[in-house]
């Protein structure tokens, strides 16, 4: 097998997983695993940073978690359970998200305060909520930058290594 066949045939298989990947994960909010109930989870935070975790219907009993964050972020441990979970999460008032939450939340300004909404595949173990202007934000951040730009460095290689190939006839 030639070079150029086995370079097309590894590419043509990474994007055939990609594609896989791509098609199972669906878009935020839509249900991960059809026809099944998923748990509710209902995480409110206060503003001295402790959370009342409420797991499964609205009778259930809350669990009070002392969620004193490190760094003065929110934290809260939620207990362990396999199956789907819809995860809503409410922040204090006068407080925002600063976009580097645990697990990645779909926010809303309500009355109540920025509430977070996902549809998970199954319970974290955790829910972190930085605040704005703290270390996880910007860490965050920078962390997605590199990895843009990682990825914006290898597309370029690709083609360039790409474009060497087919002009030396290999």
């Amino acid at each position: 097998m030639s070079l150029v066949t086995s370079v097309a045939l590894r590419g043509a298989v990474a994007a055939g997983a990609l594609a896989g990947l791509l098609i199972g994960c669906g878009a935020p909010g839509e249900r991960a695993v059809t026809g099944a109930h998923p748990a509710s989870v209902h995480v409110v935070f206060r503003a001295d940073g402790q959370c009342t975790a409420s797991v499964g219907p609205a009778a259930a009993p809350p669990r009070v978690t002392a969620g004193a964050a490190s760094g003065g972020d929110f934290e809260c441990a939620l207990p362990g359970g396999a199956g789907a979970v819809d995860l809503r999460v409410t922040l204090p008032p006068r407080v925002a998200p600063a976009g580097a939450d645990f697990p990645r939340l779909e926010w809303h300004d309500t009355p109540e305060g920025w509430t977070g909404t996902a549809s998970l595949p199954s319970m974290p173990a955790f829910v972190r909520v930085p605040r704005a202007g703290s270390r996880a934000a910007a860490r965050a951040r920078w962390l997605d930058d590199i990895a843009l730009a990682a990825t914006a460095l290898a597309i370029v290689w690709t083609l360039v290594y790409s474009a060497r190939s087919r002009g030396a006839g290999r």
